[in-house]
C-alpha cells in the first residue's frame, strides 16, 4: 500500500511524466549537441576577431605606406623636371 506521499509523488509522475521526459530529453540534447557547439564556435568567434584586428592593422599599414610612397615619387618627379630643365 502506498503511503500519502508516494501517491501525490505518483500523481504528479502521471500528470507532469510526458513534460519532465520533454524537459530532460531537452536537457540533455543540449548539453550533449548544442552546448560543445557553441564552445567550439565561440573559439572560432575569437579566433576571426584576432585575425580581423590584424587585417586593420595590415591595412593601415598599407595606406601608410601608400601615402609614403605617393610622397616620394611626387616628389621624385620633381626632380626629374627640375634635371631635365637644367641646360647641359
Amino acid at each position: 500500500m502506498r503511503t500519502g506521499t508516494e501517491t501525490v509523488a505518483f500523481k504528479l509522475g502521471q500528470v507532469y511524466g510526458p513534460y519532465a521526459f520533454g524537459v530532460i530529453s531537452l536537457i540533455a540534447i543540449w548539453f550533449t549537441v548544442i552546448k560543445p557547439t557553441l564552445e567550439t564556435n565561440r573559439v572560432d568567434t575569437q579566433k576571426i576577431q584576432a585575425i580581423t584586428e590584424k587585417l586593420v592593422e595590415i591595412s593601415y599599414t598599407q595606406k601608410n605606406t601608400a601615402e609614403i610612397l605617393r610622397s616620394v615619387s611626387e616628389r621624385l618627379e620633381r626632380i626629374v623636371i627640375h634635371i631635365d630643365r637644367k641646360p647641359q
